[in-house]
C-alpha cells in the first residue's frame, strides 16, 4: 500500500472515530451547523475540547469531486463579499467578525467549515517588509484577542477575508496585501519563534537567555504541537507577499448569523449582511 493511500485510510479511520464520539453524544452530524445545536452546545459546556473534535471532524471529513466543486464555487465568492463589507463599513481589526460571517454563512450554503485561531506572518522579501500577528504577544487593551483568526473550509486550508483590514492602512505592507487570501494547497512549513512570538517578547528572551530555541514556541503555546497534527502550519505566496499561518486552536462564534456585530458601534449587523448582500449574490430564497 502506498503512503498516500495509508494516510487516506488513517484519516478515514480517525474521522469515523470522531463521528462516533459526536453521535454518541446525540449530535446529528449530517446537519450543517450542528455545532450550534443544543446537543453539541450541551456537550461543549461539560467538555470544551469538543470544539477541537469538531474542527478535526471538518478537516478529516471525506470529500468527493462534486463537493469540492461546490466549495470552489461558493468560498471565493463569499470571501470577496465579506471582505467588501468590511471595507465598505470601515471595520478594522475585524478578523473575528469575518470568521463568524464566513462560517455561519457557509453552514447555510452547504459548506463545512471551522474558525481557526493562530499566528500569521506576512513578508515582502524583495522590499524587506515583515509584519506579524502573534498569539504570544502583549494585548493592546484588556481582553483583546491576540494573533489572528481565519477559516478552514476544506479543500481550502486558509480562507482569510479580513487580512486587508488589519490596520495596515499607511503601512508599507498595505499595497502588497490582497483583499482575501485563499490557500487550497496547504504547503506545510515548520513554525518558528518569529512566527508565533512577538518581536518585543523575543527581544526580552534574548536579553535573559541569550538565545531563542525553536522549542520555546511549544512551551508558550502548549496546544500548538497537538493541534498541528491535524492543522499544520502552512505558507502561501500571493504575488510578492509570503503569508504564513500557524494554527493553535479552533474558534466558533456564539449566537446566530443575524446577531453578528449586533453590539458594534459601526457597520451592518449579520441580518443585514445576509439578507442584503449574501442571499442575493447566491440566489438564496427566503
Amino acid at each position: 500500500m502506498g503512503e498516500a493511500k495509508r494516510r487516506m485510510n488513517g484519516d478515514k479511520n480517525q474521522f469515523d472515530r470522531l463521528n462516533k464520539e459526536l453521535t454518541d453524544l446525540g449530535v446529528k452530524t449530517d446537519q450543517f451547523g450542528f455545532c450550534d445545536e443544543r446537543e453539541f452546545l450541551a456537550a461543549e459546556r461539560s467538555n470544551p475540547t469538543i470544539l477541537e473534535t469538531y474542527a478535526k471532524w471538518v478537516m478529516l471529513r471525506p470529500r468527493d469531486a462534486n463537493y469540492d466543486a461546490h466549495v470552489n464555487r461558493i468560498v471565493p465568492k463569499l470571501a470577496q463579499l465579506v471582505a467588501a463589507v468590511l471595507e465598505e463599513d470601515e471595520l478594522e481589526g475585524s478578523c473575528e467578525m469575518a470568521c463568524s460571517l464566513l462560517t455561519k454563512s457557509l453552514d447555510r450554503l452547504g459548506v463545512w467549515s471551522v474558525g481557526i485561531v493562530g499566528s500569521s506572518t506576512f513578508e515582502v522579501k524583495g522590499k524587506n517588509i515583515w509584519r506579524g500577528l502573534h498569539t504570544v504577544d502583549r494585548p493592546d487593551f484588556p481582553g483583546a484577542r491576540l494573533g489572528h483568526t481565519w477559516v478552514c473550509a476544506p479543500p481550502f486550508i486558509v480562507v482569510d477575508a479580513s487580512i486587508k483590514r488589519q490596520r495596515w492602512s499607511g503601512d508599507a505592507i498595505y499595497p502588497y496585501v490582497p483583499s482575501i487570501i485563499l490557500d487550497n494547497h496547504g504547503q506545510k512549513t515548520k513554525p518558528t519563534p518569529k512566527d508565533v512570538i512577538s518581536s518585543e517578547i523575543r527581544g526580552e528572551m534574548m536579553m535573559v537567555h541569550g538565545t531563542i530555541p525553536d522549542g520555546v514556541i511549544y512551551q508558550r503555546e502548549p496546544n500548538l504541537k497537538k493541534f498541528s497534527e491535524t492543522f499544520p502550519a502552512t505558507e502561501v505566496m500571493v504575488d510578492e507577499l509570503t503569508a504564513r499561518y500557524i494554527p493553535t486552536a479552533a474558534s466558533l462564534a456564539d449566537g446566530t448569523l443575524e446577531e453578528i456585530n449586533g453590539g458594534g458601534d459601526k457597520g451592518r449587523i449579520g441580518r443585514e449582511i445576509w439578507n442584503d448582500v449574501i442571499m442575493p449574490a447566491f440566489n438564496v430564497k427566503q
